[in-house]
């Protein structure tokens, strides 16, 4: 286990210096859009029109900023990586905006989807309670998909505000819950995708498979999840990913620190006394999630030296393995 200080000053060529603190926001001042993205269902017949929210790097001109960001701001310019984030079962977009709008600040678009009939808004007697269920799990993961062909056809269309805005090659997928486990297939399944941030999965091999992600992956537990007793541990997904491959276990805290609000359920510990409060594990979340992401989707290689089990912070423990192994030379017995 390692509980030290978070060190932000890394040797880089042979030189120092400082990194920024990546539990609190980036440079960048954040805007939003909301949109939706429309396709036909997969396994369930009809439209699912996806309401999402996308934040971005934003340039801004006097626009009020409300608790999302600047609505309707400029996207700043250059050309940005962009994430994919899919929300937990009965949930909504805006349900990690610590972790969305967050990243944005950091100099990613984030598009957040919704995926209909699995919302809080279809109803608890409607949406799916019993996770990731194959007809769902198979619409979610096209959702993303589709989400991502149509962005990326937005960025070259003239009129968007994304026009010439978006880095193309650098995509990455991340999500909660049914969305942590959302992300796991879809990283696999799209060459697209060159980093999944997978939190608090539910990743039985009857649920997901057992076929390696090809994708840089870190998975992210709490060591007081309850949400979901029978689902695989962390150890046993971690075994399933290749390198480079991140296992982080964050201690007092539970399946609500990747939300914004922590909710209390039956046999569940993530909000009693003791627990970590929604700040501190929001601050821990953030630690490992964005030097991975800028890292593994930005291509910020320096960002990768907050990602070696001896820079670990207090209340977590992290597994890394960030290389493959060399393979034997021809004709070597091994």
């Amino acid at each position: 286990m390692w509980r030290i200080a978070l060190a932000v000053v890394v040797a880089c060529a042979g030189t120092a210096r400082a990194l920024p603190d990546p539990t609190a926001d980036g440079p960048d001042l954040v805007g939003y859009v909301r949109t939706t993205f429309v396709r036909t269902g997969t396994v369930t017949p009809g439209e699912r029109s996806m309401e999402s929210v996308v934040w971005y790097p934003a340039e801004v001109a006097g626009e009020p900023q409300d608790g999302l960001g600047y609505a309707d701001a400029a996207v700043r310019a250059g050309r940005h990586p962009v994430l994919v984030y899919s929300h937990g079962g009965c949930a909504y977009p805006e349900v990690s905006t610590f972790l969305t709008r967050g990243l944005a600040s950091w100099g990613f678009i984030v598009i957040a989807p919704s995926h209909p009939g699995d919302t809080i808004y279809d109803g608890l007697d409607v949406c799916d309670l019993e996770e990731l269920r194959a007809p769902t799990l198979v619409e979610r993961v096209d959702d993303v998909r589709a989400v991502l062909d149509a962005f990326q056809r937005e960025s070259k269309d003239t009129q968007s505000r994304f026009f010439r805005r978006v880095a193309r090659s650098r995509v990455g997928v991340l999500g909660w819950s049914s969305g942590a486990s959302t992300a796991i297939v879809a990283g696999r399944d799209d060459p697209r995708i060159r980093a999944v941030l997978s939190l608090a999965p539910d990743a039985r091999p009857q649920r997901i498979g057992t076929a390696p992600v090809g994708a840089a992956t870190m998975v992210m537990v709490g060591e007081l999840d309850y949400y979901d007793p029978q689902q695989t541990t962390l150890d046993q997904v971690y075994a399933t990913l290749q390198p480079p491959r991140f296992a982080v276990h964050l201690l007092r805290t539970g399946h609500f620190a990747f939300s914004d609000p922590c909710l209390a359920i039956p046999g569940g510990r993530d909000c009693e006394p003791g627990s970590l409060t929604q700040d501190e594990a929001h601050r821990l979340v953030r630690r490992f999630a964005v030097p991975f992401l800028r890292r593994y989707v930005g291509g910020a290689k320096a960002w990768g030296a907050l990602l070696r089990p001896g820079a670990a912070v207090a209340d977590a423990e992290l597994r890394a393995q960030r290389r493959r192994p060399p393979k034997p030379p021809v004709g070597s017995p091994y």
